[in-house]
């Protein structure tokens, strides 16, 4: 399940309109890493992380809920590009005004909601800038 939400958030960030990528994608240059960047990575660049899962169950369902972080890193010294990636992040991920959640690929399971639930921009301790993002997500297998 895990594999899953991670491969559908992939998919999302690589998504492909008329074979052009995303701003997001385009803004890190295409740089996503699964929990942990390469020790030189070039900037910027982005982090996915999953967080637990608990299962749960109703009397006819299975459902799974957890937790996702997405961080985004910037060598810049002003904060404007890590700024401007976020807000490209924001346009991709989070809902639209009046709706509930995005919707990810996910095999196997149906989303039954994407929350975003933690935001925070700060300097890290190498003078780097970091966005720390976390999205609680729900699902229902199929």
């Amino acid at each position: 399940m895990i594999e899953a939400v991670l491969t559908g958030l992939i998919d999302k960030v690589n998504e492909l309109t008329e074979s052009v990528h995303n701003d997001f994608y385009l803004s890190i240059g295409g740089r996503i890493y699964d929990n942990e960047a390469p020790p030189q990575a070039t900037f910027p660049y982005c982090v996915i992380h999953t967080l637990p899962f608990a299962k749960n169950w109703t009397f006819s369902e299975e459902y799974v809920k957890g937790m996702f972080q997405i961080n985004i890193f910037s060598k810049k010294s002003a904060n404007t590009e890590i700024d401007d990636i976020y807000s490209k992040l924001e346009a991709l991920i989070e809902p639209a005004v009046g709706a509930n959640w995005i919707t990810l690929s996910l095999t196997g399971y149906t989303q039954v909601s994407l929350i975003p639930t933690f935001v925070e921009r700060f300097k890290d301790e190498d003078d780097n800038w970091q966005y720390t993002i976390q999205y609680e997500i729900e699902i229902g297998k199929d």
